[in-house]
């Protein structure tokens, strides 16, 4: 129970004390959605896909000023849980990097073929 719910300014959640992937959702206050107000301490987001390479998560809120929240609720979905976690992490980074990589030769390659037609 809340005793001080009007002077609250943020929130902190901790979804879960191990290594995890984890997908929210919604954040709602007060049957109202609560977008562009969330941090985490994740390694990495992807739209609403959380990547924490920690075993202490968290996920802190910032709250409208001049709110008082009555009714808060959050939908998790997690993915992945535990130190096999961190290889998966690994792998999508790795992933990313070789698609950034592959890019910036193409990009390369049609500066040189730029440069010769000119």
């Amino acid at each position: 129970l809340i005793k001080d719910k009007n002077n609250i300014k943020s929130l902190r959640l901790d979804p879960l004390n191990d290594y995890c992937i984890i997908r929210i959702n919604e954040i709602r206050f007060n049957n109202t959605i609560c977008e562009d107000f969330m941090n985490t301490n994740a390694i990495y987001k992807e739209d609403n896909l959380y990547y924490f390479n920690t075993d202490d998560s968290q996920i802190y809120i910032n709250l409208p000023l001049n709110i008082t929240i009555d009714v808060f609720s959050i939908e998790v979905q997690y993915l992945k849980i535990g130190k096999d976690t961190i290889t998966d992490i690994s792998n999508t980074f790795f992933k990313m990097l070789n698609e950034k990589e592959q890019n910036i030769q193409k990009l390369n390659q049609e500066l040189e073929n730029r440069d010769k037609s000119i």
